[in-house]
């Protein structure tokens, strides 16, 4: 698919000279029939509050008495929708907020948006009851890393980076980070109820492309402790993108270990390449 920057900034007033994209470099790839990948980076200096009407995107108060920074992902993450919306062929509904902050998808569609600095990411699909989760991050640096093994990872997990040699050790901490976090999105709203990091722990030592966590905790019949998950792992310059994606019909309750991982949810193949988009 090719590359869409379709969505563009107003020009200067009075000057009819165009400025920089609001959100450029938007790329698109299929996932599988029916399900986008998206990936743009969006300019946080250029954001003007008539940037929603001039794209169509409500502006909900809430988000009106938010700071600038807050507003421009905001609307950034709602156009890569827009536009992935109309390349899957289905109208272009508004995605409001739901009560825990989180986006509510409309019938019909399943999704999750992400931003880290000027990076913003989405994942759209034509199955409500699929389970997505979608998360992109900077590669930590030194406090950032001790930041994340304070908070989010285990001494046996620590230990289990630090032995493994197939990523640098930023890289692999960010990684796990990461993918702890596309695992809250994709099953949160499922669960119910509020879970931390150390719900899910790591299960097997990380690849370059993969991720495998492991439930620690029982967090309802559809998510027992044991459950694995095989989180999908890219890494593009000095960002890391991590997702999960599960089709409605294949959320079996009864699914653990490799069930999830290889025959029951598996993954979702994907170029390897991120500059190819897979028509």
């Amino acid at each position: 698919m090719a590359q869409d920057n379709s969505a563009v900034a107003p020009c200067h007033a009075g000057t009819g000279a165009f400025v920089k994209p609001f959100l450029d470099a938007v790329r698109f790839e299929n996932l599988r029939p029916g399900v986008l990948l998206g990936v743009g980076r969006f300019w946080p200096d250029l954001f003007d509050p008539a940037l929603f009407t001039v794209n169509g995107i409500d502006h909900p108060e809430t988000m009106s008495k938010a700071i600038a920074k807050r507003q421009a992902e905001f609307l950034a993450g709602r156009m890569m929708v827009q536009i992935a919306q109309r390349h899957l062929d289905v109208p272009t509904a508004q995605i409001r907020i739901g009560g825990r902050r989180g986006p509510v998808w409309p019938p019909g569609l399943c999704g999750s948006i992400t931003h880290s600095s000027a990076k913003i990411a989405c994942i759209v699909g034509t199955d409500p009851d699929a389970l997505v989760g979608l998360d992109l991050e900077h590669v930590a640096d030194d406090n950032a890393v001790r930041a994340i093994e304070k908070v989010a990872l285990s001494g046996p997990e620590v230990a289990l980076l630090r032995a493994q040699r197939c990523l640098d050790y930023a890289t692999a901490t960010t990684a796990i980070f990461s993918a702890k976090e596309t695992l809250f999105k994709a099953i949160n709203g499922r669960v119910g109820r509020h879970f931390g990091f150390d719900a899910a722990v790591l299960a097997a030592p990380p690849t370059p492309s993969a991720v495998v966590l492991g439930l620690a905790a029982d967090l309802g019949p559809l998510f027992p402790a044991g459950r694995k998950f095989r989180i999908d792992l890219r890494r593009r310059s000095s960002y890391l993108l991590t997702w999960y994606y599960c089709a409605g019909n294949n959320d079996n309750p009864t699914a653990q270990g490799s069930g999830s991982v290889g025959r029951t949810c598996h993954s979702i193949n994907v170029a390897t390449d991120p500059n190819t988009a897979v028509s």
